[in-house]
């Protein structure tokens, strides 16, 4: 005798990205479990009340009390939220099934292209810059940091104009002019991007509209942010099982630790602190930023070297003299720089930085046939800058950069970038841009792009994976450097490395140095490392090594 065959019934909000993004969801159980699912349109309090920001309104739960009330009530079978919009407290008798893998859980900054060219050019005439958004988050970072990645020579002022509504909606309103630029979710974009009808829709709203995708270590989003999480009935045990197909071990992951800090600053949709956990290699890098309180957040930490980093406080501690550190810093002594990151130094007394004085570089300037032949270039130093075009000539290519540091350099000297590496490698590019169907969209609506490869700028002898080499940067190694620098090295007691060609040269010079204690980023440089046997200590910035010897300062 035959049967029907259930029907499993999807509860949803009715924008075009919930529906969008259940949609694939749908597609991607209907192949794994053979079952039939369908979708059910729930309206929520969230999605009727768009005049006033979530943080002001009276309540909680405002996207999800609705689709609760349908799930516990049986008119659906399961639920699919952002995974962000999920409280830490759920209701009696609803229980998360599943949380799916998530690509990109970064911000992403939308601005008309006649804007970004007022900018480039020194014609804006606005006293602010204007941004779109209703959170908290983004509000207290956008206005304190989006200047830093503006393509001006001087910090544009930049303040935050409350934004709310569909995705659809708020592109809109930044085409009709009421805001400079806007910050959206780069996860929903995507989605959208995936989807024919969606890109449909969504492609005249996109069309004159330049982006970048905004670096975590100023610009962390919403924790969970990316990550969509499936709920069902807590004695629905064998939808429960079908569900787990569609979990992602790494994802879980990161967002546990993420929705734990956010439990550690108060939680809640008023909470103004970005924070962001992705897992690379063996490791977890943190980044979290914003306001509590009035009390400025700033956390960029690395979790799974910890056992390292206890062997090496002891060694540090050991070796050093008279109640002082010397420490090796892999960059020139640009102290007085105020884009180096030495500015950001936690000065301690019984501190004392040895700069580099082995390896320089030098500008390579002029013409090349392959840039003036490319659009996407991939900038790996500011040194690189000398083979950029002017930057007026600038504001039609797609640039990135290598990290955070090169983009502020060179958005100081008039260019715009795209997004860039945040120090794990040309891999993060290949990533970020020709994996994203979104990034595809926009650089063929508004740069005619369609290049799978990139041109690299670098020094001679690199090697990438995005595309060839440039030579826009030699490296040479010093003769004459400082009296008495040898006897100092071999005093130092442990080393942060900018590149594997550095700490290469200065092991051939002072060989005695490679049982130190060795730190360096997360990309190549962590590679080149471990291949010349150092044991390096990975960690996300030069900012945390010097936390780390400032921990160490105090016991001494």
């Amino acid at each position: 005798m035959l049967t029907n065959k259930k029907v499993y019934k999807i509860g949803t909000r009715g924008s075009l990205l919930a529906r969008t993004q259940c949609q694939q969801i749908k597609k991607e159980l209907e192949e794994l479990t053979g079952e039939k699912f369908e979708l059910e349109i729930i309206k929520t309090q969230g999605d009727l009340n768009t005049s006033v920001p979530l943080w002001q309104m009276e309540g909680k739960d405002f996207f999800t009390k609705e689709l609760d009330e349908a799930l516990l009530g049986k008119k659906v079978d399961l639920v699919v939220h952002s995974y962000k919009d999920l409280g830490s407290e759920r209701p009696s008798g609803i229980e998360l099934a599943a949380i799916t893998k998530r690509s990109y859980a970064q911000d992403i900054f939308l601005i008309p292209q006649e804007n970004l060219e007022k900018i480039i050019k020194g014609d804006f005439k606005e006293d602010t810059f204007i941004v779109g958004t209703s959170s908290p988050r983004r509000i207290v970072n956008a206005e304190n940091h989006l200047g830093k990645i503006l393509p001006s020579e001087t910090l544009l002022d930049v303040k935050a104009k409350m934004l709310r509504g569909n995705v659809n909606t708020r592109i809109q309103k930044l085409k009709n002019g009421e805001f400079h630029g806007i910050i959206l979710a780069m996860a929903g974009l995507e989605r959208l991007a995936k989807d024919e009808k969606a890109t449909e829709e969504m492609t005249p709203l996109l069309k004159g509209l330049n982006f970048a995708i905004m670096p975590q270590f100023y610009f962390p989003p919403a924790a969970s942010q990316g990550a969509l999480g499936i709920e069902c009935r807590a004695d629905d045990s064998k939808l429960k099982e079908k569900l787990a197909l569609v979990n992602h071990s790494d994802t879980i992951e990161e967002v546990k630790r993420e929705r734990r800090a956010f439990q550690s600053f108060g939680g809640g949709c008023h909470l103004a602190v970005g924070i962001n956990v992705r897992k690379h290699k063996d490791f977890f890098i943190h980044h979290q930023r914003g306001e509590v309180d009035g009390k400025k957040i700033e956390i960029h930490l690395t979790e799974g070297n910890e056992q390292a980093l206890e062997y090496a406080k002891k060694q540090v501690l050991k070796e050093a003299r008279e109640g002082s550190i010397l420490a090796f810093l892999g960059m020139p002594n640009r102290s007085s720089d105020s884009s180096d990151s030495s500015k950001e130094d936690y000065r301690a007394s019984n501190i004392h930085y040895v700069y580099d004085q082995v390896i320089s570089k030098n500008m390579i300037h002029g013409d090349h046939e392959l840039i003036n032949s490319s659009r996407k270039i991939f900038v790996t130093t500011r040194y690189a800058k000398g083979r950029l075009p002017q930057k007026d000539n600038a504001h039609n290519l797609s640039l990135w950069a290598a990290g955070h540091k090169t983009w502020e350099n060179l958005a100081r000297q008039g260019y715009w970038f795209q997004g860039c590496s945040e120090g794990l490698g040309h891999l993060e590019i290949d990533r970020l841009s020709r994996e994203s169907s979104l990034i595809q969209l926009l650089h063929t609506l508004n740069f005619d792009l369609r290049d799978k490869h990139y041109t690299v700028l670098s020094h001679k002898d690199a090697q990438s994976p995005l595309g060839p080499i440039v030579e826009s940067y030699d490296r040479k190694t010093e003769e004459d450097f400082e009296t008495g620098l040898k006897d100092k090295i071999e005093k130092v007691s442990c080393f942060y490395w900018s590149s594997k060609f550095q700490a290469k040269k200065y092991l051939e010079l002072f060989p005695n140095i490679k049982d130190k204690t060795h730190f360096c980023g997360h990309g190549k440089t962590y590679d080149g490392l471990k291949e010349l046997e150092m044991s390096p200590i990975p960690l996300c910035s030069i900012r945390e090594y010097k936390e780390f010897l400032n921990q160490i300062s105090k016991e001494l």
